[in-house]
Order: structure tokens, then sequence, then C-alpha cells
């Protein structure tokens, strides 16, 4: 058990002398250093960067509009033409 440790422990220190840092490790100090030029927390939003009423609208149709869609999907060349199935029966 004694030497397992030691054996870590020196992995660890030559990992930590010669090689370099990882990318996350370098991520998360450019974070920070952001933040702190920023004023902000490491993943704070800036305030204003994005409009809510842009992202929750959706597009209302009307009942005839919705019909047409399924019958376009459903009719020659639609999806039923695609995928509807073999028109060779082998047995």
């Amino acid at each position: 058990m004694d030497t397992a440790a030691a054996t870590k422990r020196t992995v660890e220190e030559y990992n930590k002398n010669v090689r370099g840092k990882t990318l996350v490790e370098i991520h998360q100090e450019q974070q920070r250093q952001k933040a702190k030029q920023t004023g902000r927390k490491p993943g704070e939003v800036a305030p204003g960067q994005w409009d809510r009423s842009e992202i929750s609208q959706t597009r209302v149709k009307d009942d005839k509009a919705v019909q047409k869609i399924f019958q376009d999907a459903q009719g020659a060349g639609g999806l039923a033409g695609r995928f509807g199935g073999s028109s060779f029966h082998g047995f």
C-alpha cells in the first residue's frame, strides 16, 4: 500500500511539473479572468443579451393552414410516397 501511494504521488508531481495544463484548466482560468474584467460571476449572462419576447413567440396558424400541412405530408411525393413502403411482394 505504501508503494502505491508513493507511486501515485510521484506521478502527480511529474504531471504537475512537466506536463502543461489541461484544456479544461486553461478554459476555467480564462473564464475567471474574463469574470474579473467584466465584474460578473463565471457563466453569468450579460443583461439584455437575450430578448425573451423573440424566444417565446410561436407561429400561430389557423386550422386550414394546419390541415394543408397534414395533407401535403400525406399526399403523393410527401411522406407517404417516400416512406410508404415497398410495392414488391416476394411471397
